[in-house]
């Protein structure tokens, strides 16, 4: 689901300064304060994947996926960041361009590849050497 951001905060560590950790090592609790179904709602959520919510700013549009829980009278909101994974498919199509792309740059390198040392020096005309000498060495 598309949310827009209203207000996010990040929490690192526990009332008691204690930092967040897991199995798969640090992390961070988000709240978001945004609007579902015409409410405004505060909703809830991990970041283990790399700091995303950490690039959410206020006033931006995110997909999560809002997951609604009871627990006796009380109504939580939690959010999960979609997968961000690519499926076999697309990865092939992403791997065929970028072969097609690295092909195409190293052609237009060979076309632009400045001429051979040898082709460079006899296409080349230094003109005749001052006073006829043919051993003047020329300051280069």
């Amino acid at each position: 689901m598309k949310i827009k951001i209203e207000r996010i905060d990040h929490y690192d560590k526990n009332n008691q300064g204690v930092p967040y950790t897991g199995k798969y090592g640090a992390y961070s609790l988000c709240r978001i304060i945004t609007t579902i179904d015409g409410e405004k709602r505060t909703i809830s959520g991990i970041d283990d994947k790399g700091g995303i919510t950490k690039g959410w700013q206020d006033g931006q549009e995110v997909e999560v996926n809002i997951e609604k829980k009871i627990v006796g009278d009380k109504t939580y909101y939690n959010f999960r960041i979609p997968d961000q994974r690519v499926s076999r498919q697309e990865f092939d199509i992403l791997s065929k361009k970028v072969k097609f792309l690295e092909d195409e740059i190293g052609f237009l390198h060979k076309k632009l590849e400045p001429e051979t040392k040898e082709d460079a020096v006899e296409d080349f005309d230094l003109g005749e050497p001052p006073d006829g000498g043919e051993d003047y060495n020329a300051p280069i």
